[in-house]
C-alpha cells in the first residue's frame, strides 16, 4: 500500500520502500548476504495477489528461492500473473472463512501436482490460509514463508 498507492493521493516520502524478497535479493546480489547451510527440500511458491498482480514483483521471489543451496524449486502449473488467490485477500478470509480454504485447497491441489513437500510463498495472509486449508484437509505440506525458510538457514550477513 505505502510503495503502490500513497503517492496518488500526494503523499510524498523520502526514504525507499522493499517488500522482504527484494530486500534478501539485493543483499544476496550485492554479497553481503551468503549461504552458510542447506535447505534440502522441495519447495513450490504461491504467487500473492499483492506482490505479483498488484506490485508486479514476480521474478524477485523466485531468485531468491533458486539461490538458496539444497533446494529444488519447482513450480505450479498456473504461476506469476496466472496464479490462482489463495482465497485470503479482499476480505474473504474474515467475511467468508470457509470458502476461503476451500479456494486455498484449490491451490494446494495444484501444489500436490508438482511433487514438493513445502509450499511457501511471501505474504502473511497467503502463508495463513494455506496453512488453515492444510491442516483441515490434512494436505500434508509443510506451508512456510520464504523468510521463515531463510531462518532456518545458517547465514552470514556483513555491512559492506
Amino acid at each position: 500500500t505505502l510503495k503502490n498507492d500513497f503517492e496518488k493521493f500526494g503523499v510524498e516520502y523520502d526514504f525507499k520502500l522493499y517488500h522482504t524478497a527484494e530486500l534478501v535479493k539485493q543483499l544476496l546480489d550485492e554479497g553481503k548476504l551468503k549461504f552458510k547451510s542447506n535447505y534440502d527440500k522441495t519447495v513450490t511458491y504461491h504467487d500473492p495477489c499483492h506482490l505479483g498482480r498488484h506490485s508486479g514483483i514476480y521474478e524477485i521471489p523466485r531468485e531468491v528461492y533458486k539461490k538458496i543451496p539444497g533446494i529444488n524449486f519447482v513450480e505450479m502449473k498456473r504461476n506469476r500473473e496466472n496464479a490462482y488467490c489463495c482465497g485470503a485477500g479482499g476480505g474473504v478470509k474474515i467475511g467468508y472463512p470457509d470458502w476461503s480454504v476451500e479456494i486455498s485447497k484449490e491451490r494446494l491441489e495444484e501444489a500436490k501436482e508438482t511433487g514438493a513437500t513445502v509450499v511457501s510463498s511471501t505474504c502473511p495472509f497467503c502463508r495463513t490460509n494455506l496453512s488453515d486449508a492444510n491442516d483441515k484437509f490434512n494436505m500434508g505440506f509443510e506451508v512456510i514463508d520464504l523468510i521463515e525458510i531463510l531462518d532456518q538457514l545458517d547465514i552470514e550477513i556483513t555491512a559492506d
